[in-house]
């Protein structure tokens, strides 16, 4: 996973999920490793209809999961089911404290053209991590 990690902050999503794949070769039915590849898959690249068949298979076995919930709810909202994929965000929130979850949550908000909202969790989002630099660029982009 270090490697998988790297690949992600040096911008090698292909590099990355291909080194996820091989790690569900090598453990399949792994949640954490099916919840990474999947939202790799959900964030980084157009295949979102996988993306939520893999979260989905983790979800079955970590159903209150914080980051399994998130993952579910940007793979829904990459699909463009923003009103399902809020309420997978919305649990992922009361479970879990994370920016990128405020972040994601906004984000699908933001799409449900509910702009108040978005712009409201992100400044809380803000106001529990003041130095999260996406949120910051989030909120700021929005125009506050």
């Amino acid at each position: 996973m270090a490697r998988v990690f790297l690949n992600e902050r040096t911008n090698r999503v292909d590099a990355s999920v291909k080194e996820l794949r091989q790690l569900l070769a090598d453990r399949p039915g792994d949640a954490v490793i099916q919840n990474a590849l999947g939202y790799t898959l959900a964030d980084r690249t157009r295949h979102a209809d996988e993306a939520v068949q893999l979260v989905g298979q983790a979800l079955t076995q970590t159903p209150d999961s914080a980051a399994v919930l998130d993952s579910m709810g940007w793979a829904l909202h990459k699909q463009g089911k923003n009103t399902e994929a809020l309420d997978y965000l919305e649990r992922a929130r009361k479970r879990g404290a994370d920016p990128e979850i405020d972040l994601h949550v906004g984000e699908v908000h933001w799409s449900l053209d509910d702009k108040a909202a978005a712009r409201e969790t992100w400044q809380k989002g803000l106001e529990r991590w003041p130095d999260d630099e996406k949120l910051k660029d989030r909120l700021e982009r929005a125009g506050k």
